[in-house]
This record gives structure tokens, C-alpha cells and sequence, in this order.
């Protein structure tokens, strides 16, 4: 398989762009998923910061206290909250982009994930893999 990879993935661009080769594709559906995934795990965390919200509520803490509770991190409430701190956590990395180009590719994972005949381009190739051919992001 790997042989295979080499001799196809590695090949000179086909077409000019990010997207030229399979091996440059890849690397950006790569980057398409990480996004995605950023967002996803902010939006996991939304609900029970609600219900802690809810709860410092309740006692009667004051909101100014609430981040001693909470950390640094505020998942907020909203979709538009969850890009805002998925842009956050992507910074430095090759993953990095405005909030509408991490919502473009969310939308585009969460699209191509319903497809069963694409849905394999988000398929995570081992590490050593990854290595191999420069892949690590």
C-alpha cells in the first residue's frame, strides 16, 4: 500500500493549486476536518457550561465570579460563539483561519460526511504514515 501511495500520491500536480495531487488534497481535507473537529468539540462543551451557568445562578454567585468556576475558556451559548473559540484554539496551527473560512469548512466536513461515496476523504491514515509522506499537521 505504501508503494502504491508513493508512486501515485507523490506525483507531480496535475493542476496547479493546494488541490493539484491527491497527496496535496488529502493535506488540505486534513485541514478541512481539524477545523471541523475544533468546532465540534466547542459545541460539545456548550451545554454543560450551561448548566453550570445555570447552577451559579441558582446559589447566587455573582457573574464576575463565574470565571474562577468556568477557566479561561468560554465555550459560549451560541454557533457563532463556537467559532470564535475554534478560531482561538487554531491559531498557530496549520489550521488557522478567519471564522467564516473555519464555518466554510465545518459546512463543508459536515456536508461531505453525509455522502457514503466521499465521506472516506476524512479518513485519518496512521501517523507513521502521515510522517512519511510530510503529512503532519
Amino acid at each position: 500500500m505504501l508503494l502504491f501511495m508513493e508512486d501515485h500520491m507523490g506525483r507531480a500536480p496535475k493542476q496547479r493549486g493546494r488541490t493539484g495531487n491527491a497527496l496535496s488534497k488529502y493535506r488540505q481535507d486534513l485541514i478541512h476536518y481539524m477545523r471541523w473537529d475544533a468546532v465540534v468539540e466547542v459545541r460539545e462543551q456548550q451545554e454543560p457550561w450551561r448548566q453550570k451557568e445555570a447552577e451559579l445562578a441558582k446559589l447566587n454567585i455573582p457573574v464576575e465570579k463565574w470565571p474562577e468556576f468556568f477557566g479561561d475558556l468560554n465555550p459560549g451559548r451560541t454557533f457563532e460563539d463556537a467559532l470564535e473559540v475554534a478560531q482561538q484554539l487554531l491559531q498557530g496551527t496549520p489550521a488557522f483561519g478567519s471564522r467564516d473560512t473555519i464555518r466554510a469548512s465545518y459546512l463543508m466536513v459536515k456536508r461531505i460526511g453525509k455522502d457514503r461515496k466521499q465521506a472516506g476523504r476524512f479518513f485519518l491514515i496512521q501517523e507513521r504514515t502521515r510522517r512519511r509522506f510530510g503529512l503532519d499537521l
